[in-house]
């Protein structure tokens, strides 16, 4: 996912210097009427849903190692779901989902970072007009902002590959008849225990197939969640998570 860091470096410019024309061209009655293009973002699909299906599949290969046998068939499937997944949450991460093989918008995305990027597009040039920013001076907020930062990031990468590696753990363990799972937090985490990650802590040991308090089949809970999953063979365990 290292690819976000130049995408978001590269997109930065180009955002900042459109907002930065209709700053220019546009009256203050125009503001509102700005929309950042994020059209484009669709081309990130494909190696976002890459590195998901790696990470997916890394989780099944951590079963395996650990000595689970998995049926041949049982792989195959597992990929296949690996696929499914990938594809379907590389669209929803920049705000679309695929419909008989196209992409089409989302109403809902989790967590797209289109959205939250176009929000704060929006709320620049807001201020842009209301603190009388110069074309110049809206292109430098823009480009410096945090949401095209290295940091930024490294934040979505991280949270996206725990989610995959979760639910190759979740299907995984499935495959291989997993009784229950369990949810771990990071005591270093500088949200635990406080958060909703500490309220499906406190559930101990749920069947497999059930959800977590917050309603979540396992971790990340938020972004930037560093919390795990242990799931129970009877008398052994196998830690699955960031």
């Amino acid at each position: 996912m290292r690819i976000l860091k130049g995408f978001f470096a590269r997109e930065a410019k180009r955002i900042a210097d459109e907002a930065a024309k209709h700053l220019e061209e546009a009256t203050k009655a125009d503001q509102e009427q700005y929309e950042p293009d994020l059209s484009g973002w669709v081309v990130m699909t494909a190696p976002i849903a890459q590195a998901l299906h790696e990470e997916f599949m890394s989780s099944i290969e951590k079963f395996v190692a650990s000595g689970i046998e998995l049926k041949p068939d049982d792989m195959l499937v597992l990929d296949k779901r690996a696929q499914e997944f990938a594809h379907a949450r590389g669209a929803e991460l920049v705000g679309m989902r695929l419909v008989d093989g196209q992409f089409v918008p989302n109403p809902n995305p989790k967590w797209a970072i289109t959205e939250s990027t176009r929000t704060t597009i929006r709320e620049l040039v807001e201020e842009a007009f209301t603190e009388g920013y110069s074309p110049r001076q809206l292109r430098d907020e823009i480009e410096e902002h945090v949401a095209f930062s290295r940091d930024r990031a490294l934040m979505v990468a991280r949270t996206e590959l725990a989610r995959a590696h979760v639910r190759g753990g979740l299907d995984g363990a499935k495959a291989a008849g997993v009784a229950t799972k369990r949810w771990v937090i990071n005591p270093e985490s500088p949200t635990a225990p406080v958060d909703d990650c500490g309220l499906n802590a406190t559930a101990g040991d749920i069947p497999l197939d059930s959800k977590f308090p917050s309603g979540d089949d396992g971790p990340p809970q938020h972004p930037s969640c560093q919390c795990t999953v242990v799931f129970g063979f009877g008398s052994s365990e196998l830690e699955q998570g960031a």
